[in-house]
């Protein structure tokens, strides 16, 4: 079997000096440089999870509407139709705000320059030895922080937990899902919501599975995802958040 492909010449560029400014502020500055230098096409930036895509879009809102440029982001937890949006062409410029979801994903089209700060949090030669290690160490802690908030949720009264646990070597997402017995999963995502502790509700595309659980009438599952920006502080507050709805 033989296989040809197109050869795509890669520079890569770092900072002089450390930037102590907040992340959503550094990819607002290097999306401006690369405007500034004249970037003809769209920009990849990849980052943490849900929040610095959010916190990022946000700063650069009123550059991308002097520069008519399309802010866009790309998570998994994102519908597809939103997904499918980031990835396809458009008649604008595109910033595409993306976790590691797009790590595989350098080549879309029309992308010319990748903002990465994914691969700053890892150590080895070159970029594909740093996002690995990056990404090793982020899932270990993730990991870590999901089973401490899967064991203590499991024990509160009137909650039940769905799915495997996080046994030592089981591989899995650190996303954990509880229903409760004395308010519907709509209910609890809107009372935690009110206390700034983001979580979802719904089927997550497992329609099927929450049907056959019997948990339609329920509104189906509560989920929890942790990312590497969480803390064991906010597991807490969110522990204390459904035992009070419990």
């Amino acid at each position: 079997m033989r296989s040809e492909g197109r050869l795509f010449e890669v520079s890569l560029e770092h900072l002089a000096q450390s930037d102590d400014r907040p992340l959503e502020s550094q990819v607002s500055s290097a999306v401006r440089r690369l405007l500034d230098e004249g970037l003809d096409g769209d920009v990849l930036v990849f980052l943490p999870g849900a929040l610095e895509i959010r916190r990022a879009a946000e700063a650069c809102a009123s550059l991308a509407k002097k520069a008519d440029l399309l802010v866009l982001p790309l998570h998994g937890s994102l519908p597809p139709a939103e997904q499918d949006r980031a990835v396809r062409p458009a008649d604008r410029r595109k910033v595409i705000l993306s976790t590691n979801v797009a790590e595989s994903s350098i080549t879309i089209d029309g992308v010319r320059a990748a903002v990465e700060y994914i691969a700053s949090w890892g150590s080895g030669a070159g970029l594909r030895e740093r996002i690995v290690d990056a990404m090793t160490h982020i899932s270990d802690y993730e990991h870590e922080l999901a089973k401490i908030y899967h064991d203590a949720v499991r024990s509160i009264p009137g909650v039940r937990v769905w799915g495997p646990d996080f046994a030592e070597g089981r591989v899995r997402a650190p996303t954990v899902s509880i229903t409760l017995d004395k308010a519907t999963a709509a209910e609890a995502a809107k009372a935690l919501g009110d206390q700034d502790i983001c979580v979802w509700d719904g089927d997550f595309y497992a329609s099927r599975p929450v049907q056959v659980l019997g948990l339609v009438e329920r509104g189906g599952l509560l989920r929890t995802g942790i990312s590497m920006y969480n803390t064991r502080d906010e597991v807490n507050r969110l522990l204390a958040g459904i035992e009070k709805l419990a």
